[in-house]
Formats: structure tokens, C-alpha cells, sequence
């Protein structure tokens, strides 16, 4: 018989020893012992036994067993108390806890033919026994499979074991519903984490850049390494900071005040600023010292990286060695010391009863100055009021006001970034998933969890900037134009000084060649030493150009953080201009910019789990679809329940082998001409129109029967017979009721007939390079392969349940959707540069209509940096197989050699937003033949030159 948990007690009767066993339903009763009882195998027995003493409170383990020719033939099972204590402690006086107590309850087992057969047993016990302590006994803890992964996905995700481990008991109604302990799930983990570093912490990491390199070739990495092979420095950046840096790498911060690992080693980032101004790493490093030289390598690697783009400025703290560095490797980048670690050290620099008025000066003289000489006047006066001319730090600073001081940098573009607190948000941002005790390797991982909540708060951000719109405050036309260019964030900037312009008062106007000079005067907010707000008036100057509506102001906002500021808004407005010049709308900031870094598929958006935990998570969503239905009605729960409880129990008696309701694979038919690609079988009644599979055979013999039917997984021979009538272009019932039998896999997909690909010239029609009417039935010449699944596929956007699989799962039935502005992009990516001839697209004009696409743009290239387009297509209500030849005009060019495909929806018919794509398929032409060698050459110099034609 067989208990809840598949442990077998059986009663052999095809063995000489026949026995009478009760057979029980259910755990709670479990019988007692008996000799005479037969097990399948000795772990059933262990099995049965460790159940046993779970009801009754003690633990179960094999104490000894016995073997003939290397077979096991008997087992002795007995209680986790038996032999005795022998203490190897150092100290007899101190001897360590034992659970060894000599018991000698116990069964023996022994092998009689293929069955185990109970010889004997003891039933005494020499301690007691505890049922409710049974649980905390080693041999009875174990944490079942799904509680494993949420272990693992929870400490992945930043979250502690002790709140996970609470999770879990709140979810099983109190810890004494549990059969393992918090320490058990810590060595899980432990054990998870030894694995991963087996071979050693740096070699680890190093497997792990090579793989993820080879997933994406655009991962870069190095590391350096000392003279006794350890590891000193690391850099590495993925494939989206890569592409992010042609946007936004123009200007970085850089800093390494974060130890990260129990190695001590500093972190190292490289952090820009995006179009939402928000943090954005463009890679990242760990260095073991901050000297010159590991500041030269990391720089290097970075531009290396980064395709020998240098940054136009940078960002850092004072250190001496990074200065160095910078001006070997970036020699043409503005450096700009970081203005806040500058004036935190003020207290510490600064201590009497002068130092709040003398750091009330010290900050109106870097702040509030507009220009050089402004500085220059209030820098003096700072110092001669306080006598600070013999200041050795003070002059240091004045020494190097160019690398610091606001008016003399301002005429750089910095983003809005004026400190390195940017890296070192980014550093805090870290600290939810980096510890004390935290590996090289698991840093690496972890980081790339904290990019990956990065990533979707930029997304979050570009769908707010998308889909919600702030209002304008003015009916001036240049309010609009920036509306509907800047995201949100940076709007909501172009609002606050637009608000200003209250505070501002045009005083005077002088026209000098052609030029205005508008003379403003701003109330600004000002608070003293005291903490007492008071009214300041600011004088700046606006130069407005009235030809070409150029504007200029001395605050320089707009050179400096690339916004305008209040000054020229009030002339634009006193000029009631409707439109300003495009250039004071910076693309970086803009919303309406395609950039290819949001499209990059990188190992921190694309999920990565193990196959089991897939499915597990394929399964779960089943069931919490299931519960979300029936739980307010006990009639359904209870049904449900009941449902549930039989199909576990009935999976006790199901193998891994390929059965007629889990068959998985492709099933093969011998000896028939050619297939289209393979849709969905009908499970019940007769196929539709769409569902029927298609055959065409190239000869006159229009019928092939009685052929061969083989499953590719199981192997499984004549499973069905299969009778196709090609000249009806139907699959009979025989084949029907094959595909009847082999129900989805755990894909979603069917068993399909896999036949030798041979068709005919599509039925494609062309009118003055306009795609129209198409063939249904896929059909390409017999030279071409398929190339679709060699590749990485990725699309731009996609809705819930209709994502990039759906494009290349043989089914025309679903279909990919896009979500977002167009031009909608899939994009095929290869490890290696492909030849490509033919593209091959499904669509339906009468099903989808709005969503159909009508023009289609094609692009190759080696990566997203350098894509050309090759071909544009138009389509008049396809319905069915869209052939797309990429070939060029001229004869020779026969195919496309590239790495990278992208196709792009620029438009739908009927003026449609989304689009859908049934299926795509890309082909190439065959591989070079290996020319025949008839002779066997043994010399170096023949087999050198044997290949040359």
C-alpha cells in the first residue's frame, strides 16, 4: 500500500512467504512493525520507519548493512539513540552533549528476490520519547522544495532569513506547524553559498564575469592581479551601462569612500546622471589600495569599456591620487572637486566664537558670487576680517578654486551634479543588499539586484512621463514646447523657475549692436548665522539677441545644470515669444528620445531560475488563480480541496518517462515530403481551418499510410498510426486522435509532428513594393535553414502574457503586443556575425485590424551603436506569411552579414498605437560544404596547403 508521503508497505504475492497486512488509508494510522512486512526497497523501509518514529517521537537512521558481489542485501534500521557514547574531548571533565544512549529498538531488513522482507524487530526503547519534541530531532527537519526557493529568492531580494523564516510561519499558522528550525534554513543557504565559492572567492567571480560574457558579448570585465596571483583590482559593466553611456556619460562622479566586502576592498562607481535626474551606474570597480596607479588602470578600463569615449567632466573628492590619475587618462576632462566633502570639513578646520559669522561669509562668498572677480572681492574680504592669510588649508583651496569654486566652473555642463553625494547615494542604495561578511562573488550578484529595482524606477519614471501630464501655469506658447519635450522631472524644474519670475523685476534696457541687455533684479530668501530668513536683492544681466532669439544669462544655469533659469524666462515673457530655440531643450532630458540602453537585455531583467523553480512558479500561478476564485465560497474551497487532494495523491504513481498526457517533445513521421510550422492541436472535436497541419509533397503520390510514429524524448515507437491524405490538405482522424493524446507540456505547447522541411514559392503578391494577400501556409525554398533559434531575442515593449516567446512558439494563435510609443522593436541578437536572407513575419489584417502593422523598417549592424538600415517595407492587410528579402540591389548581395536584426513597426493600419506579430522567422542561407579530400596527406607541408583551392 502507499501512505500520503509515497511510502510503500506491500504485500509480495508472488514471493513464497505470503502474509496477511492491514492495509491502512492514512498517516495517523500507521501500523506498528510487524515481521513479515515487505518494502519495495530498503529506502522505502527508512521511509516507513522514519515516519513511524515521527508519530511516536524518535528519529530513524541506518546502523548498519551487508552486502554480497556488491549488492546490498541486508540493512539493520534502528533508533537515532543506538551504540554508545565514546567522547574524544580533550577534557573528560567537560565531555560534549550526545544523543548516543545504546538504544536497541530497531527492524532488520533483508533482500528475498526483488522485495525487502521485515525479519526481525525490537520495540523497546531505553529513553523516553516525546511526540511534540519529535520535531526538533536532526533526522526529522526538513524544509520542503518551495519553502527552499523562497529562501533563496528572499535573500537574494536583500531580505533577512529571520523575517523570511517568520513568513513562513505566519503562513503555516505558528512554528510548531513546522518541520525545520531557523538554523536549518541558515545552513541551506550556507550551503547554496559554499557552492557557489567552491574553488575559491576570486576564482568564483571570475567564472561568473566569463559566463556572463558569454551570454552577452557586450558584458565587459577585467581584473589585475599581483605577483602572487591575488586579486587586486576588478572592473566591470554590463551591456546596459554600456549602451547608457553614449546618453548620459558625458558627465560622471566617481568616489571610493565604501568598503563592500570582508575583504575591505572599496567601491568603486561610476555614476551619471539620467533623463529623469535620476542616479545611473556606467560601471563599476573595487580596488585593495587608493593609490595612483590603481586609479590609472580602473580609468583605463572604464574608457576601454566605454569605446575610448572619455567623460567631458568629472567629479571627485580631493584626493591626490585620483587627480593624477585623471590627468594621465582623461587629460582634456574638466575635474571638479566635490564641493560638499569641501565644506563639511569647515567645524573641524574652524572652532572659537568667530566660526559661525566667519562660515556665514565663507558660504556667501562661494555661493552667492556670479563671477570670478565677485569671488575674488569676497574671498579677500573673508580673509582680512578674520586674519586668515597664515591658513595653510584656506590657501591650499584658493590655490585650486578652478577645481571647486562655483563661479569658475559654472561654464561647464555638470548635469545638476555639483558633489560626489550622487555616488554616494548610490553607495546607500547598496547597503539593503551588501553586508559585512559579504563575498567578492555574492557582491556581484547582489549588486546586480539593486540595479535591477534601478532599472525599474527609471522604467516607472519614463511610463509616469508617457502616460500623466503636468499642467502648464501660462498661455505662452515656449511653456508648451517644453511640456511636451521634458520628462516630468526635469518640467517640474522648468516650473520652479517659471514660478520665480514673481521675485524677479525688470529694472532696465540697453540695446548694444543688435543685442538687448535686460538688467533683473531678484528677491531672494537669504538666512543669516542666527537661522533668521531675510530678503536679498540679486542683480543679473539677460542678452537677448533679437534675430535669432539666442539668450544668455550671467547666472549661467543653463551652461552649468543645462536648464533655463527665471532671468531668461522673464524676457521671453516680456518678448511674448511662442517658440525659443530648440538648443535650450536638451535631448537628455527629453521624453520623446528613443535610447537603446532601456531595450538592452541584460542577466538582471532577464530572470534567470532553475528549471524546477519554473516550474514551481508555472504551478503556483495555476493555483492562486484557483484559490482567487473559490475562497469566498466554502462549497468551492472544499471542492477544490478535494480535486487538489486527488491529483496528489495520484502523482505518487507517475515517472519522469514520457507518457500520452505528458509527452513533451516533437514526434517524428518517417517518410513524408514537408510540413508548415506547427500549430496547436485541438483537443476535442474537429480541428479548425487554422489548427489543421499542412503537408505538401513535392511528388504525385498524394497519400503516405501506416508510417512510423516516434516521440524524440521517450523514443517510444509506434504510438499512433498516422494516415495523411495530402490531397485534401487534412490530417485524418488517426493523426486527430495522436494529437488528442499528447496533451500540452508544461510549456503550453503540444507534441507536434517534426517533418523534413521542403516546400514551394510562396503565393506573395507585390504591387510598386507594397506588400499585400500572402500565403497562409508557410512555405520557403529548400536551401534556407532557420536561424531563429540561435539567437537572443528581445522587443521593446510587451503586454502581460504577450511577450517575445510568442513570437517564435510556432503557434499563430498568440501573438506578440507591444506597449508603448512606436516604432515598436524586436531585436535579434547573435554570438557570432550570421548570414542572413530571408525574414518570414505572421499577420492578420481580419483578426487584428488596428494592430496590424503597415510599415516596417529593417536594420543590421555589429550592436545598437551602429545599425543601418537595409530595407523598408510596406503592408496592404496582410493576412497570413509576409516574406521579406534581404537581399540588395544589387545581384551579389545575396544576404546580410551581421550580428545584430532589428526590426521596427514604424506604423499600424488604421492609424493603430500596439501592434501584433503572430510569428517571425529569419533565415539564412546553408553553411559552406567542407570540400572533399580524397587524399590522405601525412607531411606538414601537404596538410598545410591541402585546403587551398
Amino acid at each position: 500500500m502507499e501512505d500520503q508521503q509515497s511510502t510503500k508497505i506491500i504485500q509480495d504475492q508472488n514471493l513464497e512467504v505470503h502474509e496477511n497486512l492491514e492495509v491502512v488509508e492514512n498517516l495517523e494510522e500507521f501500523p506498528e512493525p510487524k515481521v513479515g512486512m515487505w518494502f519495495d526497497s530498503d529506502v522505502d523501509a527508512l521511509e516507513y520507519y522514519h515516519n513511524y518514529g515521527k508519530r511516536y517521537g524518535f528519529g530513524a537512521k541506518i546502523k548498519s548493512s551487508k552486502a554480497t558481489d556488491g549488492v546490498k542485501t541486508w540493512v539493520s534500521i534502528g533508533c537515532y539513540k543506538a551504540r554508545k557514547f565514546k567522547s574524544t574531548a580533550s577534557n573528560p571533565l567537560k565531555p560534549p552533549p550526545t544523543q548516543r544512549v545504546d538504544c536497541k529498538a530497531g527492524i532488520n531488513i533483508s533482500l528475498k528476490g526483488e522485495k525487502w522482507k521485515l525479519n526481525s524487530m525490537n520495540m523497546e526503547h531505553n529513553h523516553e520519547m516525546d511526540f511534540n519534541a519529535a520535531r526538533y530531532l536532526k533526522h526529522n527537519r526538513t524544509i520542503p522544495p518551495h519553502t527552499q526557493y523562497r529562501h533563496e529568492l528572499n535573500r537574494e531580494t536583500g531580505i533577512n532569513i529571520n523575517k523570511s523564516v517568520s513568513s513562513c510561519q505566519r503562513e503555516a499558522g505558528g512554528a510548531q506547524n513546522f518541520t525545520w528550525l531557523e538554523k536549518d534554513a541558515e545552513n541551506h543557504l550556507d550551503e547554496i553559498r559554499c557552492h557557489q565559492l567552491k574553488g575559491g572567492d576570486a576564482q568564483t567571480m571570475l567564472q561568473y564575469f566569463i559566463k556572463q560574457q558569454k551570454e552577452n558579448h557586450n558584458f565587459f570585465w577585467a581584473i589585475d592581479v599581483d605577483e602572487e596571483n591575488r586579486l587586486t583590482k576588478v572592473f566591470w559593466a554590463d551591456a546596459r551601462s554600456r549602451e547608457a553611456c553614449k546618453y548620459f556619460g558625458d558627465v560622471v562622479t566617481f568616489d571610493t569612500t565604501y568598503l563592500v566586502n570582508r575583504f575591505d576592498m572599496p567601491f568603486a562607481p561610476f555614476v551619471g546622471i539620467n533623463h529623469h535626474g535620476q542616479s545611473i551606474l556606467l560601471g563599476c570597480g573595487l580596488v585593495t589600495r587608493e593609490d595612483t596607479d590603481s586609479f590609472v588602470w580602473l580609468f583605463q578600463s572604464w574608457l576601454s569599456c566605454m569605446s575610448d569615449r572619455p567623460p567631458n567632466a568629472i567629479i571627485t573628492d580631493q584626493c591626490r591620487a585620483m587627480q593624477n590619475a585623471i590627468s594621465q587618462v582623461f587629460p582634456n576632462t574638466r575635474h571638479r572637486w566635490c564641493l560638499w566633502h569641501i565644506m563639511k570639513k569647515l567645524p573641524e578646520k574652524f572652532k572659537g566664537k568667530e566660526y559661525d559669522p566667519m562660515k556665514c561669509r565663507l558660504k556667501s562668498a562661494v555661493y552667492d558670487s556670479l563671477s570670478p572677480e565677485d569671488f575674488e572681492e569676497n574671498w579677500a574680504n573673508l580673509i582680512n576680517k578674520y586674519n586668515l592669510q597664515d591658513n595653510d588649508w584656506l590657501s591650499g583651496l584658493y590655490n585650486e578654486k578652478r577645481r571647486w569654486v562655483p563661479a569658475f566652473v559654472k561654464d561647464t555642463f555638470w548635469a545638476g551634479m555639483s558633489t560626489t553625494q550622487r555616488s554616494e547615494s548610490m553607495k546607500s542604495f547598496f547597503d539593503n543588499y551588501v553586508k559585512v561578511k559579504t563575498t567578492l562573488h555574492e557582491f556581484i550578484v547582489q549588486y546586480e539586484h539593486a540595479l535591477r529595482k534601478k532599472v525599474e524606477k527609471e522604467e516607472e519614471a519614463d511610463a509616469h512621463s508617457m502616460n500623466s501630464v503636468i499642467p502648464m501655469v501660462s498661455p505662452y506658447g515656449f511653456e508648451k514646447q517644453f511640456h511636451q519635450a521634458l520628462t516630468n522631472e526635469k518640467f517640474s524644474q522648468f516650473r520652479e523657475q517659471h514660478a520665480a519670475l514673481t521675485g524677479c523685476d525688470l529694472v532696465m534696457v540697453k540695446v548694444v549692436h543688435g543685442v538687448s541687455h535686460y538688467f533683473i533684479d531678484q528677491d531672494v530668501k537669504v538666512v543669516d548665522k542666527d537661522g533668521k530668513e531675510f530678503r536679498k536683492t540679486m542683480k543679473f544681466i539677460v542678452q537677448f539677441n533679437e534675430e535669432s532669439k539666442e539668450t544668455t544669462c550671467n547666472c549661467q544655469l543653463f551652461e552649468s545644470k543645462g536648464m533655463v533659469c527665471t532671468h531668461m524666462i522673464v524676457v521671453w515673457t516680456k518678448k511674448k515669444l511662442t517658440e525659443v530655440p530648440k538648443t535650450y531643450i536638451l535631448e537628455r532630458w527629453r521624453k520623446d528620445v528613443m535610447r537603446t540602453h532601456t531595450k538592452m537585455r541584460v542577466s538582471y531583467i532577464v530572470s534567470k531560475q532553475k528549471p524546477e523553480w519554473v516550474r514551481y512558479d508555472s504551478l503556483l500561478k495555476i493555483f492562486n488563480e484557483a484559490a482567487d476564485k473559490v475562497i469566498f465560497s466554502k462549497a468551492k474551497t472544499n471542492r477544490l480541496t478535494t480535486i487538489l487532494k486527488g491529483v496528489v495523491e495520484e502523482s505518487d504513481g507517475w515517472d519522469d518517462k514520457c507518457h500520452d498526457n505528458t509527452c513533451m517533445s516533437s514526434i517524428h513521421v518517417q517518410n513524408v515530403a514537408a510540413v508548415n510550422d506547427q500549430s496547436k492541436v485541438s483537443k476535442r472535436g474537429a480541428m479548425t481551418k487554422r489548427k489543421r497541419f499542412v503537408f505538401e509533397q513535392k511528388s504525385k503520390n498524394k497519400a503516405a499510410s501506416n508510417k512510423t510514429v516516434q516521440c524524440s524524448d521517450c523514443h517510444a515507437n509506434n504510438i499512433q498510426d498516422v494516415v495523411l491524405d495530402v490531397g485534401s490538405m487534412i490530417v485524418t482522424q488517426e493523426s486527430a486522435n495522436f494529437g488528442e493524446s499528447h496533451r500540452p507540456n508544461e510549456d503550453g505547447g503540444m507534441c507536434f509532428y517534426e517533418l523534413p522541411k521542403m516546400a514551394t514559392e510562396s503565393s506573395e503578391a507585390e504591387d510598386d513594393g507594397k506588400l499585400v494577400g500572402v500565403s497562409k501556409n508557410l512555405v520557403v525554398d529548400d536551401d534556407l535553414r532557420e536561424m531563429s533559434k540561435s539567437a537572443a531575442w528581445s522587443v521593446s515593449s510587451w503586454k502581460p502574457g504577450n511577450g517575445v516567446q510568442s513570437l517564435w512558439d510556432d503557434n499563430i494563435e498568440t501573438y506578440w503586443q507591444s506597449d508603448g510609443a512606436q516604432p515598436h522593436l524586436v531585436n535579434i541578437q547573435f554570438q557570432k556575425k550570421v548570414k542572413l536572407q530571408l525574414i518570414v513575419l505572421y499577420v492578420d489584417f481580419k483578426l487584428d485590424e488596428s494592430y496590424t502593422p503597415s510599415k516596417i523598417s529593417i536594420c543590421a549592424g555589429d550592436g545598437f551603436h551602429n545599425l543601418k538600415e537595409i530595407k523598408t517595407v510596406e503592408l496592404v492587410k496582410p493576412t497570413g506569411w509576409v516574406h521579406i528579402s534581404l537581399s540588395g540591389n544589387d545581384p551579389r548581395e545575396t544576404f546580410v552579414n551581421t550580428f545584430l536584426l532589428q526590426i521596427a513597426v514604424l506604423s499600424n493600419h488604421l492609424n493603430g498605437k500596439d501592434t501584433h506579430v503572430r510569428q517571425l522567422k529569419v533565415y539564412g542561407p546553408p553553411p559552406n560544404p567542407i570540400p572533399h579530400q580524397p587524399l590522405q596527406f601525412t607531411s606538414t607541408e601537404c596538410i598545410m596547403y591541402s585546403m587551398v583551392r
